[in-house]
């Protein structure tokens, strides 16, 4: 097991945002959060990488209880967020927003082979590596973002809403690159409305309604719930 949320409570002031909310994420696993706007995926996956501090609950990541740790530190572990609405640095060029994703990283050689494989799975942002990332389109910021992830020597990638904005059919390709890097070993959190496309790729899903999970099943049995079809598929 490489994550595991036992309990977790989180808290705006005195409103209670995520009620004893217990998953796990297995190593090379996809497991997808899905839920109405509101539910609380987002807050806690902001509370798995450091940036919001629990009410209540533990969270483990690979046997270290990182619920108190600084964000650095969750990130130095391998926990990487690619938080919604993508976060690149638009006044740096795309090699630049590289870089930064290894700040912390003292292996320069594996960095520039990381470098080297983000240009493999993404050709266009070997193309597009000296433009600034206010020029690329909202496809290729989302690509970006990812990149930079990995670069960033991830275990464990938190992806909120990948799709969030994009044409169908960018959608498609950055879903068959997450189940790709997936594939290769990279554990991945999805947060994702478009539970059509979460559920393809998806091992597992949890289901959150206000806060709460109220249901856990693999991804294709939840495909083919009928109450989760009806909520969220819109059939």
């Amino acid at each position: 097991m490489m994550l595991k949320v036992c309990n977790l409570d989180l808290r705006y002031q005195q409103i209670q945002a995520v009620k004893g909310v217990s998953f796990e994420v297995s190593k090379a696993e996809i497991v997808t959060l899905l839920g109405a706007n509101g539910a609380g995926k987002s807050s806690i996956l902001r509370a798995i990488s450091g940036l919001i501090r629990p009410f209540g609950g533990e969270i483990f990541f690979e046997g270290i209880n990182i619920t108190r740790l600084p964000c650095h530190e969750i990130v130095k572990l391998g926990i990487v967020h690619v938080p919604e609405g993508r976060g690149i640095f638009a006044n740096l060029k795309v090699i630049e927003n590289l870089e930064m994703g290894s700040f912390l990283r003292r292996d320069k050689k594996a960095v520039r082979q990381d470098i080297e494989r983000v240009f493999t799975l993404f050709p266009i942002l070997r193309q597009r590596q000296n433009q600034y990332g206010a020029t690329l389109s909202g496809g290729e910021q989302q690509m970006l973002a990812i990149a930079r992830a990995l670069v960033a020597g991830g275990k464990l990638i938190l992806l909120d809403e990948p799709s969030l904005g994009l044409a169908p059919r960018v959608v498609e390709s950055i879903f068959q690159i997450i189940a790709r890097i997936n594939r290769e070993g990279l554990s991945i959190l999805l947060v994702e409305q478009n539970a059509h496309q979460a559920l393809e790729i998806a091992h597992r899903g949890y289901i959150l309604e206000t806060g709460s999970i109220v249901l856990a099943d693999t991804a294709s049995n939840l495909a083919k719930n009928q109450s989760i079809r009806k909520a969220y598929l819109g059939e």
